[in-house]
């Protein structure tokens, strides 16, 4: 992970990255060290080794709450903002937990504070929010429901919304949901 950020970090453009569902190490201390929660990499940890240099190489256009691992960044020449959710944030204190769900925290963040813009809105995260894509390959987010919903809210109040941009299936599909956004894996 440290290697992946340092190459990013030494671009000229900007680069941005989300928390997936195995990037606690959560696999290997399963399998190496069961029961041992030791080895997990803590959000903090996120924060310091990923966010934290991110936020040092994209400057002042990147906002993040806290030291937390969800952010935004805004592109005034363009007048988009691309919105970065970690949907793997559930806090934890001891095991993994769930691997794909969302903090209250981050999304009220995301209603209240990523939302609150007149840029175009890109949103992305790494585990999709709609049953879509390949069938029985991936999973939503535990709050998908509501992260949909905020989106229909900004829209309907004069927002303009771009796509969703998600990981984790392995695929790449796009894939219209019945209100007409785009996802994209």
């Amino acid at each position: 992970m440290d290697d992946l950020v340092n190459r990013y970090t030494q671009s000229n453009c900007p680069a941005l990255m989300t928390i997936g569902n195995h990037d606690a190490n959560h696999m290997w201390s399963e399998k190496h060290t069961p029961g041992d929660y030791s080895t997990l990499i803590t959000e903090k940890e996120h924060y310091s080794r990923v966010i934290a240099p991110l936020t040092q190489h994209n400057g002042e256009n990147m906002v993040v709450k806290g030291e937390n691992t969800y952010y935004y960044m805004d592109f005034p020449d363009s007048k988009v903002r691309v919105i970065m959710l970690n949907t793997t944030d559930s806090k934890f204190t001891e095991g993994w937990g769930h691997n794909n769900s969302m903090s209250d925290e981050q999304v009220n963040w995301f209603k209240t504070k990523a939302l609150d813009t007149d840029y175009a809105v890109i949103v992305m995260s790494h585990i999709p929010f709609v049953q879509a894509f390949e069938e029985g390959k991936n999973t939503t987010s535990v709050k998908s429901s509501q992260i949909l919903e905020a989106v229909e809210n900004f829209v309907s109040n004069g927002g303009t919304f771009i796509a969703y941009m998600h990981g984790h299936t392995h695929t790449n599909e796009t894939f219209v949901d019945d209100n007409g956004r785009v996802h994209l894996t």
